[in-house]
Protein backbone atom coordinates (compact mmCIF):
# COMPACT_ATOMS: atom_id res chain seq x y z
CA UNK A 1 0.00 0.00 0.00
CA UNK A 2 2.88 2.35 0.78
CA UNK A 3 4.26 1.74 -2.72
CA UNK A 4 0.91 2.73 -4.22
CA UNK A 5 1.13 6.03 -2.33
CA UNK A 6 4.61 6.61 -3.74
CA UNK A 7 3.38 5.93 -7.28
CA UNK A 8 0.50 8.37 -6.83
CA UNK A 9 2.84 11.06 -5.47
CA UNK A 10 5.21 10.61 -8.43
CA UNK A 11 2.32 10.89 -10.89
CA UNK A 12 0.97 14.00 -9.19
CA UNK A 13 4.39 15.64 -9.27
CA UNK A 14 4.73 15.01 -13.00
CA UNK A 15 2.18 17.75 -13.82
CA UNK A 16 1.96 21.33 -12.64
CA UNK A 17 -0.90 22.53 -10.46
CA UNK A 18 -3.07 24.18 -13.13
CA UNK A 19 -2.33 21.98 -16.13
CA UNK A 20 -5.23 21.08 -18.40
CA UNK A 21 -5.27 18.03 -20.66
CA UNK A 22 -6.03 18.19 -24.39
CA UNK A 23 -5.39 15.63 -27.11
CA UNK A 24 -2.69 13.64 -25.30
CA UNK A 25 -0.80 16.53 -23.67
CA UNK A 26 -1.02 18.73 -20.58
CA UNK A 27 -1.00 22.51 -21.13
CA UNK A 28 -0.64 25.43 -18.78
CA UNK A 29 -0.62 29.19 -19.40
CA UNK A 30 1.73 30.91 -16.95
CA UNK A 31 1.26 34.64 -16.33
CA UNK A 32 4.55 36.30 -15.46
CA UNK A 33 4.35 39.84 -16.74
CA UNK A 34 6.86 41.05 -19.32
CA UNK A 35 9.64 38.66 -20.22
CA UNK A 36 11.58 37.62 -23.29
CA UNK A 37 11.20 34.31 -25.12
CA UNK A 38 14.58 33.14 -23.80
CA UNK A 39 13.59 34.06 -20.23
CA UNK A 40 10.33 32.11 -20.65
CA UNK A 41 12.21 29.12 -22.08
CA UNK A 42 14.58 29.12 -19.10
CA UNK A 43 11.58 28.88 -16.71
CA UNK A 44 10.03 25.80 -18.36
CA UNK A 45 10.11 22.81 -15.94
CA UNK A 46 11.88 19.55 -16.85
CA UNK A 47 9.70 17.29 -19.00
CA UNK A 48 7.83 20.29 -20.44
CA UNK A 49 8.45 22.59 -23.42
CA UNK A 50 6.98 25.80 -24.77
CA UNK A 51 3.70 24.76 -26.37
CA UNK A 52 3.27 24.01 -30.04
CA UNK A 53 0.07 24.60 -31.96
CA UNK A 54 -0.24 22.22 -34.88
CA UNK A 55 -3.97 22.41 -35.65
CA UNK A 56 -6.90 24.80 -35.44
CA UNK A 57 -8.47 22.77 -32.60
CA UNK A 58 -5.24 22.86 -30.58
CA UNK A 59 -4.81 26.57 -31.25
CA UNK A 60 -8.37 27.35 -30.09
CA UNK A 61 -7.81 25.20 -26.99
CA UNK A 62 -4.63 27.12 -26.13
CA UNK A 63 -6.48 30.42 -26.64
CA UNK A 64 -9.21 29.20 -24.24
CA UNK A 65 -6.75 28.65 -21.36
CA UNK A 66 -5.06 32.06 -21.63
CA UNK A 67 -5.81 34.43 -18.75
CA UNK A 68 -7.86 37.31 -20.11
CA UNK A 69 -7.29 40.19 -20.87
CA UNK A 70 -3.59 39.98 -20.11
CA UNK A 71 -2.05 40.04 -23.60
CA UNK A 72 0.09 37.60 -25.46
CA UNK A 73 1.90 34.44 -24.35
CA UNK A 74 5.01 32.83 -25.80
CA UNK A 75 4.76 29.56 -27.74
CA UNK A 76 7.63 27.37 -28.98
CA UNK A 77 7.81 28.85 -32.51
CA UNK A 78 11.11 30.22 -33.84
CA UNK A 79 11.72 32.25 -37.01
CA UNK A 80 15.16 31.76 -38.53
CA UNK A 81 14.58 32.30 -42.26
CA UNK A 82 11.50 30.07 -41.85
CA UNK A 83 9.16 29.14 -38.99
CA UNK A 84 9.83 25.99 -36.99
CA UNK A 85 8.88 24.53 -33.60
CA UNK A 86 11.60 24.18 -30.97
CA UNK A 87 10.44 20.56 -30.53
CA UNK A 88 11.16 19.84 -34.23
CA UNK A 89 7.48 19.01 -34.84
CA UNK A 90 6.33 19.71 -38.39
CA UNK A 91 5.22 23.30 -39.06
CA UNK A 92 1.94 22.52 -40.84
CA UNK A 93 -0.52 25.06 -39.39
CA UNK A 94 -0.43 28.79 -38.71
CA UNK A 95 -2.89 31.40 -37.56
CA UNK A 96 -1.28 34.82 -37.66
CA UNK A 97 -3.33 37.91 -36.83
CA UNK A 98 -4.71 39.45 -40.07
CA UNK A 99 -2.56 42.57 -39.53
CA UNK A 100 0.49 40.34 -39.21
CA UNK A 101 -0.12 38.71 -42.59
CA UNK A 102 0.65 42.01 -44.28
CA UNK A 103 2.97 41.24 -47.25
CA UNK A 104 5.30 44.09 -46.25
CA UNK A 105 5.76 42.57 -42.78
CA UNK A 106 6.26 39.09 -44.27
CA UNK A 107 8.91 40.40 -46.67
CA UNK A 108 10.61 42.23 -43.78
CA UNK A 109 10.82 38.98 -41.80
CA UNK A 110 12.09 37.09 -44.84
CA UNK A 111 14.72 39.74 -45.62
CA UNK A 112 16.08 39.99 -42.07
CA UNK A 113 19.24 37.85 -42.23
CA UNK A 114 20.24 38.12 -38.57
CA UNK A 115 16.97 38.90 -36.84
CA UNK A 116 15.46 35.93 -35.05
CA UNK A 117 11.82 36.10 -34.00
CA UNK A 118 9.66 34.05 -31.67
CA UNK A 119 5.98 33.20 -31.64
CA UNK A 120 3.39 34.57 -29.20
CA UNK A 121 -0.34 33.80 -29.08
CA UNK A 122 -3.19 36.10 -28.05
CA UNK A 123 -6.82 35.23 -27.44
CA UNK A 124 -9.10 37.57 -29.35
CA UNK A 125 -12.74 36.50 -29.48
CA UNK A 126 -11.81 32.90 -28.62
CA UNK A 127 -9.36 32.62 -31.50
CA UNK A 128 -5.66 32.29 -30.87
CA UNK A 129 -4.03 34.87 -33.13
CA UNK A 130 -0.27 34.66 -33.53
CA UNK A 131 2.28 37.47 -33.44
CA UNK A 132 6.06 37.39 -33.73
CA UNK A 133 8.63 39.42 -31.83
CA UNK A 134 12.33 39.47 -31.33
CA UNK A 135 13.53 39.36 -27.74
CA UNK A 136 14.06 43.13 -27.66
CA UNK A 137 10.67 44.42 -28.88
CA UNK A 138 8.39 42.10 -26.90
CA UNK A 139 8.27 43.67 -23.46
CA UNK A 140 5.14 45.74 -23.94
CA UNK A 141 3.05 42.90 -25.30
CA UNK A 142 4.02 39.47 -23.94
CA UNK A 143 2.60 38.63 -20.51
CA UNK A 144 3.68 35.01 -20.03
CA UNK A 145 4.12 31.69 -21.76
CA UNK A 146 2.28 28.44 -22.45
CA UNK A 147 3.91 25.09 -21.64
CA UNK A 148 3.07 21.59 -22.83
CA UNK A 149 3.97 18.08 -21.67
CA UNK A 150 2.89 14.75 -23.12
CA UNK A 151 0.64 12.58 -20.96
CA UNK A 152 2.57 9.43 -19.95
CA UNK A 153 1.49 6.33 -21.87
CA UNK A 154 -0.15 3.53 -19.85
CA UNK A 155 2.83 1.23 -20.53
CA UNK A 156 5.20 3.79 -19.02
CA UNK A 157 3.02 4.06 -15.92
CA UNK A 158 2.85 0.27 -15.57
CA UNK A 159 6.65 -0.02 -15.83
CA UNK A 160 7.07 2.73 -13.27
CA UNK A 161 4.63 1.01 -10.91
CA UNK A 162 6.31 -2.40 -11.30
CA UNK A 163 9.71 -0.85 -10.68
CA UNK A 164 8.54 0.90 -7.52
CA UNK A 165 6.87 -2.27 -6.26
CA UNK A 166 10.10 -4.16 -6.91
CA UNK A 167 12.13 -1.60 -4.98
CA UNK A 168 9.67 -1.80 -2.08
CA UNK A 169 9.79 -5.61 -2.12
CA UNK A 170 13.62 -5.66 -2.07
CA UNK A 171 13.74 -3.17 0.80
CA UNK A 172 11.15 -5.19 2.71
CA UNK A 173 13.21 -8.38 2.27
CA UNK A 174 16.31 -6.60 3.65
CA UNK A 175 14.40 -5.55 6.80
CA UNK A 176 13.21 -9.10 7.53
Amino acid sequence: MKTLHIVLVVLCLSTTANAVMFNGSYYEAIFTGNLSWHEAKSLVPDGWHLATSTSQAENEFIASILPKPFGQFWLGGIWDKKWSWETKEQWAYEHFHPDHEDPVLRSYLAAAPVRQSYLAVESLGGKGYWWSYDDLSCNNYVAGYVIESPVPEPTTLILLGVGLIGIGWVKRKKVI
